[in-house]
């Protein structure tokens, strides 16, 4: 894992890539974020997931 952003709050060029599409083979990718400040509790968000009938549903906690 290795931040985006350099101490000036720049973007650093060094992680920029391409992202081509996948010729052959599968392609797996993660994201995980992580804030080096304080944010906003989230825990009583509700979150909804969209289903093909246009109807949200709550995911379990």
């Amino acid at each position: 894992m290795w931040p985006n952003r350099l101490p000036s709050g720049e973007g650093d060029m060094r992680v920029k890539h391409e992202a081509k599409p996948v010729t052959s083979g599968i392609k797996y990718a993660m994201n995980c974020f992580v804030n080096i400040h304080r944010q906003r509790d989230t825990s009583s968000i509700t979150v909804l997931q969209q289903r093909e009938n246009d109807e949200p549903v709550k995911l379990p906690s």
